[in-house]
């Protein structure tokens, strides 16, 4: 049986294993059905959705943050509602909140959708994520974060501190606060 994995816009993709240049084994995800397809996740790997709908096989080794602290993350985001929708990645060291904008629901627009929910749901399916806000590893030992936001001011749009260091729970309930909001934009 080979592994799919439905991304969040309905879309299937199918576990592909092929020949490396240097040699070996690569593994990657298609929409097609037709290859080599594994019947298994590899040893040391897991599918990861990445908030832009692609999915990829990523390894364990070398993932630094823990999925209690994923979780933690996860469940300091504000609810979705109709104007905003979070999504979260996470990579090595680093756990980065996604923010998307949805559009106003006018059912009007959507004749073949039976709820002004279902056309919520389509959005939030299909929404275009950035990333706003990240806590970076620095110290494992004492399990400390860094956290930074986006800066979004054309010619320096990039990561920017905004604040020390700190154990995450506490990072979480100051500047989570922030997203969606004017004040997000005075943090540095």
């Amino acid at each position: 049986m080979p592994v799919t994995h439905t991304n969040r816009k309905g879309d299937t993709y199918y576990l592909h294993s092929g020949p490396k240049r240097g040699g070996g084994t690569q593994f990657y995800f298609s929409k097609k059905k037709d290859g080599t397809l594994p019947d298994g996740i590899p040893d040391g790997f897991f599918i990861h959705e990445h908030p832009d709908a692609m999915v990829y096989l990523r390894a364990k080794a070398g993932q630094l943050v823990t999925d209690e602290e994923i979780q933690q993350v996860r469940s300091a985001l504000p609810a979705p509602n109709e104007k905003l929708c979070y999504a979260l990645d996470f990579k090595k060291d680093t756990i980065t909140i996604h923010e998307a904008n949805l559009p106003p629901v006018s059912p009007g627009d959507y004749p073949f959708f039976r709820s002004p929910a279902q056309i919520l749901e389509f959005h939030r399916n299909h929404a275009l994520y950035q990333p706003m806000m990240r806590f970076v590893l620095v110290d494992r030992k004492q399990n400390l974060f860094h956290p930074e936001r986006y800066c979004f001011r054309g010619s320096i749009d990039t990561w920017i501190p905004i604040g020390e260091a700190s154990p995450l729970p506490s990072l979480l309930k100051k500047y989570v606060v922030h997203l969606g909001k004017d004040s997000f934009y005075e943090l540095f």
